[in-house]
């Protein structure tokens, strides 16, 4: 029986996160997309290595796939906060590579998100490569990969990218091979082989060599097959990479598979003998190589060998198939837990973003609340501020007042002093009338001639009427010392309400510093008269023998003065009465 499951297969590579293009870095030596016969059933990639992007040799377990795909998420999470369009790009190639072997509708989603950023970005060398990848996926019809790798073509001869031109000439090979359309496979397999470049790749052309040599291999043109899959084999570098590796292990099973067409069941088993070393690939590997032995068996006619071989590789198979499906379920399972976390963390970060906009909102109030208060503070130091000043300007306006004031007083008592010495003065010269009357009296008396004594009465009426003048100005001289000295004759009657009014005038006399003798006169009274009352104002002012009017009068106008009633103010004296 054929190998049923042994179909080309493009090997489409991890992208790594670093260097110019996302797909170039391993071009070479994985030969992107270049024809690669793969040993799966279901036409999976035959490295399955997504967890190690660096071509692990290791079959990929549970927990790998659990931590790869927590990297992945993470680094893609980092990648979108960090608003880095090209790293989001490369990690949306990751994630699609992913879901390679257990959803290519998955995949096919990523690599066309990764296809919008390098269209934004303008990247085109990516965006080729980007719907190159996008063209081999085994979801798409014909129509659907043509077009994509035709828009890939375009983009690659556009910017000269010889290499992406031959892998997507040989991209073309893998879908019309797929679809069992040879001839057109064919076609573009010889458009690769006759670009220049590609003698430069010892890998790249042993790949090529191995798709033509299955095409006429599927055309039953096995000699023709068995010279392109030498000469693949001559081509592999002796130092073996993975890649290199399984393309090996991929032209052995193709001999194999020939031999066994051609009839030539020696050198099947020997290539079968040289598949077995490399078991260690994995089950892909192992299931397919069984079932070509159980058809070279049961073409021997040793069909309990073909059914145990047979029941070998179907066996591998299903387990190989309970693995995709625990890893799709695991991946199901990650991609639920990761939106649940996704959710939670969604959640928190809200309620962070709400907690840190309650306490944002609660720093504005307390800095508006402090930038009020220091602004209530500062405008009650300006107040404060200005009323002092008012308030220190009004206390100039006060002094100033109180200094005119003063002066007012001072002046004024100076013109009473004046006024009442005038008045003084007058009296004075009154008294001297009076003793010229009295003189002229006693000349009257003793003159014997009449003319003579008419002369004199009409000096004597002169006389009179000098005197009657200036008993007017008694009065109005003690009127007017009371009008002046109105607050010390205030101060009298409040603090002595026992003074008589006659009392005061002589306490204002006495003030204005005349004599018993000068009282005496100006009241017309005598002199012992004016001791007598003065002996009485004692009594009435509880005032002692020895006590001086004079420092009764200091204590009054020091008290007067402190108050602002009078100013100081030096009393003028009286001339004397002779």
């Amino acid at each position: 029986m054929l190998f049923p499951h042994f179909k080309a297969r493009a090997f489409y590579p991890p992208a790594p996160v670093n260097g110019g293009s996302i797909y170039r870095s391993l071009l070479h030596a994985m030969s992107i997309c270049f024809l690669s016969l793969s040993l799966s059933g279901q036409g999976s990639p035959s490295a399955n290595g997504l967890e190690d992007f660096n071509s692990t040799k290791e079959k990929r377990t549970s927990d790998v796939l659990d931590s790869n795909f927590r990297f992945i998420e993470s680094e893609l999470k980092s990648a979108l906060k960090e608003k880095d369009s090209a790293k989001i790009a490369s990690f949306y190639v990751h994630k699609g590579l992913f879901y390679f072997t257990t959803d290519q509708n998955l995949t096919l989603e990523y690599f066309f998100k990764a296809r919008e950023i390098f269209e934004k970005l303008k990247d085109s060398t990516n965006l080729a490569s980007a719907y190159r990848a996008m063209g081999v996926l085994d979801v798409l019809s014909l129509a659907q990969s043509r077009n994509l790798l035709n828009r890939a073509l375009q983009i690659s001869k556009r910017i000269n990218d010889i290499e992406n031109v031959v892998t997507i000439y040989n991209n073309f090979g893998v879908v019309y091979t797929r679809e069992e359309m040879y001839d057109s496979a064919l076609y573009y397999y010889n458009r690769a082989s006759e670009i220049p470049e590609l003698q430069a790749d010892s890998v790249m052309q042993a790949g090529l060599c191995s798709n033509l040599g299955y095409i006429e291999m599927s055309l039953q043109n096995y000699d023709q097959g068995l010279k392109y899959f030498y000469r693949a084999l001559h081509l592999l570098p002796a130092k073996k990479s993975y890649q290199s590796t399984v393309f090996e292990a991929s032209i052995l099973g193709n001999l194999m598979r020939t031999y066994t067409h051609l009839g030539q069941y020696d050198s099947a088993f020997h290539y079968f003998d040289r598949i077995k070393v490399f078991f260690y690939l994995g089950g892909d590997i192992q299931a397919t190589t069984y079932g070509q032995l159980s058809e070279l068996y049961n073409k021997l006619n040793d069909h309990e060998k073909a059914l145990l071989y047979y029941q070998k590789g179907d066996s591998i198979q299903e387990a190989r198939l309970k693995e995709q499906k625990a890893n799709s379920l695991k991946l199901i399972e990650l991609e639920y837990t990761s939106q649940i976390k996704e959710q939670q963390l969604e959640t928190l970060q809200a309620k962070m973003e709400k907690e840190e906009y309650l306490r944002l909102f609660l720093f504005l109030i307390l800095a508006l609340v402090l930038i009020f208060s220091i602004v209530i503070v500062l405008l009650q130091r300006q107040k404060a501020k200005r009323k002092r000043e008012a308030d220190q300007k009004l206390m100039e306006i006060s002094l100033k007042n109180a200094e005119l004031q003063k002066q007012y007083l001072s002046n004024e008592l100076n013109y009473t002093n004046k006024e009442l010495t005038s008045f003084a003065t007058n009296i004075v010269e009154n008294h001297n009338i009076l003793s010229d009357l009295k003189r002229k009296v006693g000349e009257i008396s003793r003159e014997n001639s009449v003319k003579n004594m008419r002369e004199q009465m009409q000096e004597l009426n002169l006389l009179l009427q000098q005197i009657f003048n200036s008993a007017v100005n008694r009065q109005r001289f003690l009127k007017r010392s009371k009008q002046l000295n109105y607050a010390l004759v205030f101060y009298l009657k409040n603090q002595y309400p026992q003074l008589s009014e006659g009392d005061i005038n002589i306490l204002i006399l006495i003030f204005l510093k005349f004599s018993s003798k000068e009282i005496a006169i100006l009241h017309n009274i005598e002199a012992k008269s004016v001791e007598q009352r003065r002996y009485r104002i004692r009594h009435k002012l509880n005032m002692k023998t020895t006590d001086s009017f004079e420092v009764l009068f200091d204590s009054i106008l020091m008290g007067l003065r402190a108050s602002g009633v009078v100013a100081s103010h030096k009393t003028q004296s009286i001339p004397s009465i002779k």
